[in-house]
């Protein structure tokens, strides 16, 4: 990641966020690990990050924060994102995103995935991956 600018995410580092995010529904809110979520904000130097409403700690150490669902959005309008995700293996593998995107009522596969796709847990693959890296 070092040749990121400060102040951009990488979308490769959504699939880590993935496999941590929770939600709360009727909270509106996000858990993550602790550790998770600090990674992908340390890239950011002149965004304030989302307040952690609440630390949680499980048993066995490991720590777990809540963040408002439409704060970390918002966040993540506020950042570029760099990276490009294969946008034709994610529409053929999300018909309602491809149908969106031809309807005109997405501009593309990769801004579902970054506004949207990713709290909904979407499968993607990075543009240089193979088949076998779907996330």
């Amino acid at each position: 990641m070092s040749d990121i600018p400060r102040d951009c995410i990488d979308i490769s580092l959504f699939p880590l966020l993935l496999g941590s995010i929770g939600d709360h529904p009727e909270q509106k809110s996000l858990i993550f690990s602790y550790r998770d979520y600090v990674r992908f904000i340390a890239t950011l130097e002149y965004f304030e990050p989302p307040d952690v409403e609440l630390v949680l700690s499980q048993s066995a150490g490991h720590l777990f924060v809540i963040v408002r669902q439409t704060k970390f959005v918002s966040l993540l309008a506020a950042v570029d994102v760099v990276g490009e995700i294969d946008g034709a293996h994610y529409l053929a593998t999300h018909l309602d995103v491809a149908a969106a995107v031809e309807n005109g009522m997405l501009m593309s596969a990769r801004d579902h995935y970054v506004f949207q796709g990713y709290l909904e847990r979407r499968a993607m693959r990075l543009a240089t991956q193979g088949p076998q890296h779907d996330a």
